[in-house]
């Protein structure tokens, strides 16, 4: 072999290996195997987890209206050079999503049945129309960065009235919003926005007409109220969900929107709107966006009660650096 061709070879397969970044999105399930191509330390890697939301509570028929679901915490591990964890490739870890409006945190152990990671839940709308709590720094486990969840809006404590709008999730860019509430409107308030920077919590109803959704962290993707013969739309891009309006048809509130905090299909989500409660219209509570976000409250009258949007799952998202040897190597014909 010439000599020129054996040094250009031997340089190409001495460059510098490509970095890879993978993520893994965790939705069900109790374990985790450890892939083999993990790098396998944190001082070069992230885990990030978001507690669930809460449920908004049920109406109660000729007695009051509900409170909106608080949502979930949000957690996590950044790489550092101190950060001493391993998982060994081949590893099965312990995972724990929690549910949409359920009492567990969402969390990962190591392989020893350390918890390394947990994110506490939501709380579901309360008693006498309160909004439900939002998940706590304090019952959660995040070395680098913990942010807490927010309350959901209370609902008319009286019959005829709307319930409590959920409140928005934390995320990667910032704060949870919390829900808007009802404050003796017939109306439902709209849903909050999720995940910090221009995030905006939900517009109170007004007379007949719903409030607007809250924006998500980029401004945008708020859900529109509803009015007479017009649904209340769906959050969007971590929006809320509109508030139900006091018509029949229209009285249900819109469900929350993700953003894209991760990728297309999962980020912090926007708060569930409030169900409407009038004589002739009781509206459900929205559901809360599919991660971390609370489900709103429902609206109530004399022989009708509407039921709570559910909030919505835990998530464990895993970013971690692959590597492979350069493909062109000695053996490409030199």
């Amino acid at each position: 072999m010439p000599l020129h061709r054996f040094v250009i070879g031997l340089a190409l397969f001495l460059l510098p290996t490509p970095v890879l970044a993978t993520q893994v999105f965790l939705t069900s399930g109790t374990t985790w195997t450890v892939p083999a191509d993990y790098s396998g330390r944190l001082s070069t890697d992230s885990i990030e987890c978001l507690g669930s939301g809460g449920s908004g509570a049920d109406a109660v028929i000729n007695t009051r209206a509900s409170g909106g679901g608080g949502s979930g915490v949000y957690g996590k591990i950044a790489p550092s050079s101190s950060n001493n964890i391993t998982f060994p490739p081949g590893s099965v870890l312990t995972i724990q999503i929690g549910t949409g409006g359920g009492t567990n945190a969402t969390l990962l152990k190591n392989a020893q049945g350390t918890t390394i990671l947990s994110c506490d839940f939501g709380r579901g709308g309360g008693a006498n129309a309160t909004g439900g709590a939002g998940g706590t720094t304090g019952a959660s486990t995040c070395p680098t960065t913990c942010r807490a969840g927010a309350a959901g809006g209370g609902g008319g404590n009286a019959t005829l009235k709307a319930g409590g709008a959920g409140a928005g999730a934390p995320g990667p860019t910032g704060a949870s919003v919390a829900g808007t509430g009802a404050g003796g409107q017939v109306a439902g308030p709209g849903g909050s926005g999720s995940n910090g920077g221009s995030s905006t919590a939900g517009a109170s109803g007004s007379g007949t007409t719903g409030g607007n959704g809250g924006d998500g962290t980029g401004g945008t993707g708020h859900g529109t109220g509803g009015s007479n013969g017009v649904v209340p739309t769906n959050g969007t891009s971590g929006g809320g969900g509109g508030g139900g309006a006091n018509f029949v048809g229209d009285a249900t509130g819109g469900n929350g929107g993700c953003d894209t905090a991760w990728d297309s299909t999962h980020g912090a989500c926007g708060g569930g709107g409030g169900g409407a409660g009038n004589a002739t219209a009781v509206g459900n509570g929205g559901n809360g966006g599919t991660y971390g976000a609370g489900g709103g409250g429902a609206g109530d009258n004399a022989t009708l009660a509407g039921t709570g949007g559910v909030g919505g799952q835990g998530l464990i998202v895993i970013t971690y650096t692959t590597s492979g040897r350069n493909g062109m190597s000695m053996g490409m014909g030199f």
